[in-house]
């Protein structure tokens, strides 16, 4: 086993390989996420947390019930996710960064506006910024008229 995260030691890690994968979490948007794109992934292992590790939660499992996809969560250590081989890695890194971690971790987001670059004068329809600029012209008047 790898020894570049402490918290890696907390799993026993057994060699198994399979395609049944069924999602286990579908509340959570991680959960959701690995839900919609499991189809047609595969795994080697199973990752199974040592002890009673509250801090692990299962997004994954094969037809055996075992884990085959972990996430940690612990606000002083961090974030791990651990997945079986997806298929679509990419739609699910680019998903998982865009949607997913800026809500687990905003203070390794600080300046993601999320959904605001649609308030962009350069993406306004100018009806909108005609009426915006009528706003500003009316809101001006009314504090002159309140000094």
């Amino acid at each position: 086993m790898w020894s570049f995260l402490s918290t890696l030691h907390q799993l026993d890690i057994n060699r198994a390989r399979g395609e049944e994968i069924i999602p286990e979490d579908n509340k959570s948007p991680l959960g959701k996420l690995v839900g919609e794109y499991i189809s047609g992934s595969h795994f080697s292992c199973i990752v199974t947390p040592s002890g009673a590790d509250e801090d692990w939660m299962v997004l994954a499992r094969n037809k055996f019930g075992d884990s085959v996809g972990l996430a940690y969560s612990h606000e002083a250590a961090g974030d791990v996710i651990i997945l079986p081989q997806l298929i679509d890695k990419a739609g699910f890194l680019s998903k998982l960064l865009k949607n997913v971690l800026p809500a687990m971790s905003p203070h390794l987001f600080p300046f993601l506006e999320e959904g605001q670059w649609t308030h962009r004068p350069e993406y306004e329809l100018p009806k909108v910024i005609e009426l915006k600029a009528k706003q500003v012209e009316i809101q001006k008047k009314q504090r002159r008229k309140s000094l």
